[in-house]
């Protein structure tokens, strides 16, 4: 029997969609996370009409619901979401507000209220796999800026993903990376921290590979992160204001 699996989809500039595909033999239902554009997806998939499709939705964010009035129009779609953005995404079936725990066929996730990034976002942890779909709220070398939450409310979410086991793979929805670890290149250097800087550089090197071959940087093991990440490393919530602020000027 095989393993679960996920598929990143591509879309736009440097976003993904997730379509994740249990193992169970009686479970063709392809579970998709974030659907910001339809005809993508459809198309990689190879979806029939009519196909049954379970969607989860992080937040409200139009890079990240943009395909699903389509899907839902074509397909028979069972959509979970944040229950303060119910009114914006009439698709959501199921209003959730974490703590939750949903199955799928073989996956089972448990719901966490994540905001900062804004008031609505949720993440969707799958316990038995160690995979967190996480949305824009941490990015590999970096952290969503904030359009609604404020500085404490933000940090407290990453310190909520921070607790989580070393080895889960982080499934955020945004190809940042190299951005990211150029300015956690430029705060190594600032403390001068020169293992710091090696780790990143060591790291930067890694994911330049990739992406030259079209290759995603994502998922990454949150254990890379804790090392390396300037927003996970802040221990206080002025120090995670203060990258922020410069990490949005940078």
């Amino acid at each position: 029997m095989n393993s679960p699996t996920c598929k990143l989809i591509p879309i736009f500039t440097d976003n993904y969609i997730f379509a994740l595909q249990s193992n169970s033999d009686s479970a063709t239902t392809p579970v998709i996370v974030d659907p910001g554009e339809s005809e993508t997806l459809i198309k990689t998939l190879s979806l029939k009409p009519g196909q049954i499709l379970k969607i989860l939705i992080t937040h409200r964010h139009h890079d990240h619901i943009g395909g699903l009035k389509d899907l839902c129009q074509r397909f028979d779609c069972e959509v979970w979401g944040p229950r303060l953005s119910q009114s914006q995404i009439p698709e959501i079936h199921h209003a959730l507000v974490g703590g939750e725990k949903i199955q799928m066929g073989d996956f089972k996730f448990e719901v966490m209220a994540l905001p900062g990034h804004t008031w609505d976002h949720l993440a969707f942890y799958e316990k038995n796999l160690n995979w967190l779909f996480c949305g824009d709220v941490l990015f590999r070398s970096g952290c969503g800026r904030l359009f609604e939450g404020d500085f404490a409310t933000a940090y407290a979410s990453l310190q909520k993903i921070k607790s989580l086991p070393p080895e889960t793979q982080i499934f955020c929805t945004h190809e940042y990376t190299l951005k990211n670890m150029e300015f956690s290149l430029h705060r190594a250097s600032l403390l001068k921290s020169s293992q710091w800087v090696n780790e990143i550089l060591k790291q930067k090197n890694e994911v330049q590979k990739s992406r030259d071959q079209n290759l995603p940087s994502i998922p990454f093991r949150l254990e890379k992160d804790l090392s390396t990440n300037p927003f996970l490393l802040a221990q206080s919530v002025e120090e995670f204001k203060q990258l922020r602020v410069e990490r949005d000027q940078f």
